[in-house]
């Protein structure tokens, strides 16, 4: 369990946008790339493709990627989609106070949801740093903000759509966004990899990750789990790789949630990544026949995706 001190230097951004994200704050969490490959050749994913499988008619589908020394679960979830619902954890002020964690299996299961994952990374103290875990980074549930936002990490906020047509969604570079404080439902992760289609850069070093990326036209919401924790199976990817995937996926814009051995995602009753507990997760599920999701709050919302089946430059 790699839950130690991260210093934001060391992923050595080089684009012009990210040049000040060197000087970060050193913030706990497990994305650490201890043990991680550092390579210089790159996966390419030029012709690949992904069969994708429908978990839900409409809402959500998932598929696997597979190169040689390499493994990505991938699914995409229709933001227009009918009676589409988000949750988050944690759900309210006391699962912080209890540096409460969970596998998304089991916070799965209590929904139940079509799907979960691994979203903002987290400071852990005590033996082995399993005993408290809290979120660095923002969360907000049902417009309530649970942990404040870190100004040098990104975020993905999720809203209902001001016209009626689901959920909105949108990554911030900055947590320190004013107008982040907007959204319904808001995870933290480290840094965005992916702006406007253009990859940004960071040094080439593969790990386990946890990714999302949202299509130009706002309708889909793409988040993949790439296997990295054990090198001989899976190798995992780069930054720059989980760009260049989410984009071939049909991502405008992408970020990175946490890694490494918190890098987690549950979908059609199978986990894959590690069996860690984080604090911080998402997941999504359908509620036939009522009306949508920001339960919490009375506020409706509706979601949906394109259909494609491969995955094209």
């Amino acid at each position: 369990m790699a839950a130690c001190v991260l210093a934001a230097a060391f992923f050595g951004c080089r684009s012009a946008q990210g040049a000040s994200r060197g000087a970060d704050k050193a913030v706990s969490g497990s994305d650490t790339n201890e043990g991680a490959e550092h390579f210089s050749e790159n996966f390419s994913f030029k012709d690949a493709e992904i069969e994708w499988s429908e978990i839900h008619s409409g809402t959500v589908w998932s598929g696997n990627y597979f190169q040689k020394k390499l493994k990505i679960h991938a699914v995409k979830v229709n933001l227009r989609a009918e009676n589409l619902s988000v949750k988050i954890f944690p759900q309210d002020e006391s699962d912080i106070k209890k540096h409460d964690a969970k596998h998304p299996r089991a916070f799965a299961k209590d929904g139940p949801l079509l799907l979960a994952f691994n979203t903002t990374p987290f400071v852990a103290s005590g033996i082995f740093q399993k005993s408290k875990r809290q979120p660095a980074g923002i969360c907000i549930n049902g417009g309530q903000l649970l942990s404040k936002p870190l100004g040098n990490y990104c975020a993905l906020s999720l809203r209902k759509d001001e016209n009626g047509k689901g959920i909105e969604a949108r990554i911030f570079s900055s947590q320190n966004d004013g107008e982040l404080l907007l959204a319904d439902y808001a995870a933290g992760g480290f840094w965005q990899i992916l702006r406007g289609g253009e990859i940004i850069e960071f040094k080439p070093i593969r790990d386990s990750r946890t990714a999302c990326g949202i299509s130009k036209d706002g309708a889909t919401l793409f988040i993949i789990q790439v296997e990295g924790e054990f090198f001989s199976g899976s190798r995992g990817l780069t930054y720059m790789e989980c760009a260049e995937f989410l984009r071939a996926l049909g991502a405008e814009d992408a970020m990175e949630f946490d890694g490494g051995h918190s890098s987690v995602l549950f979908v059609a009753g199978k986990s894959y990544g590690s069996s860690a507990k984080v604090p911080a997760l998402m997941g999504f599920s359908v509620s036939e026949g009522a009306e949508s999701g920001f339960s919490k709050t009375g506020r409706e919302a509706g979601a949906g995706a394109s259909s494609s089946s491969s995955i094209s430059k």
